[in-house]
């Protein structure tokens, strides 16, 4: 599963055989410049993500700037 969430997120869920199943986001988080609703949104998109996908024996790998 490759999935572009928004131009700040994007997750990559790889399945495992003998492995457990990865999950790898890139989050390019709003600076303080930004609203704060801006980033609750983003923060909340994580969260359901994590709630969804990381569940299980998924390794979970968050990457930012």
């Amino acid at each position: 599963m490759h999935q572009l969430v928004n131009k700040k997120l994007i997750i990559i869920k790889m399945h495992g055989t003998s492995v457990k199943s990865i999950l790898m986001m890139r989050v390019y988080m709003p600076t303080s410049e930004h609203e704060d609703d801006e980033v609750e949104e983003l923060y909340d998109i994580i969260e359901e993500i994590l709630e969804d996908d990381g569940k299980g024996d998924t390794n979970t790998i968050i990457m930012g700037d």
